[in-house]
């Protein structure tokens, strides 16, 4: 068995087989060899994990605390996406990353739970590494923050296509607007990554609508030099 997870591990690049997964054998034979990990650790001696198998599961880099692992597995995901993205918010069934809104759905009741007072999972280092990359605990907020990227998204693959953004200009000139009003108040996170998307969206181009392009980049360098 030791050989099928040396081969998983070649594929997926961790040792974190999942309990759904198609070979039901290696599944269960991995959370077993957690167990037994777990009782050597709690001092139970009738276990048959022996030192030599430890080593060699170390030598894979076999997980022996599998939430901790799945939890910045998911972190490291949810990151990538924010980095593409502009945003950490995602439909429940995302095509690259099908688990990953339902993680996120459980990070807010966590989340809520603590703020309660009441039992929870979450710690405040995961909380600081969620902030960091820019996650909303209010769902509601992210919905709103998905809509405005869709829309963004769509301009830029506007711009690819026809080599300018006449279609969804109004549109940009009243999100310019509303985010330097914005950060004049608040200061936001999120209205400064969306001057940066506005900003990069209107780089410097050579085709008939470059010199108005280049006019409006500066202006929104301009809005971000004032107010940020």
């Amino acid at each position: 068995m030791f050989q099928e997870l040396q081969s998983y591990q070649k594929i997926h690049n961790d040792c974190l087989v999942p309990p759904y997964y198609e070979n039901q054998n290696l599944a269960s034979w991995v959370t077993y060899q957690r167990r037994k990990y777990k009782d050597l650790q709690n001092g139970i001696s009738t276990t048959d994990l022996t030192q030599e198998q430890i080593l060699l599961l170390n030598g894979v880099g076999f997980t022996w605390h599998v939430n901790d692992a799945a939890w910045r597995r998911y972190l490291e995901d949810l990151k990538t996406h924010a980095e593409e993205y502009g945003c950490c918010a995602l439909p429940l069934n995302h095509k690259r990353y099908p688990r990953l809104g339902f993680w996120m759905k459980e990070q807010r009741y966590q989340y809520s739970l603590q703020m309660q007072n009441m039992p929870s999972r979450m710690t405040n280092e995961q909380i600081n590494a969620l902030e960091s990359i820019g996650f909303m605990w209010d769902g509601r907020v992210e919905l709103l923050e998905t809509t405005w990227w869709n829309r963004f998204h769509k301009l830029r693959r506007h711009k690819d296509e026809f080599g300018d953004c006449e279609a969804l200009r109004c549109w940009v000139d009243t999100q310019v607007k509303k985010y330097r009003r914005m950060n004049r108040r608040m200061g936001c996170l999120s209205s400064r990554q969306k001057l940066k998307a506005l900003e990069c969206m209107y780089a410097p181009s050579i085709d008939s609508y470059g010199m108005e392009e280049n006019k409006r980049k500066y202006e929104i360098m301009s809005i971000r030099t004032a107010d940020l």
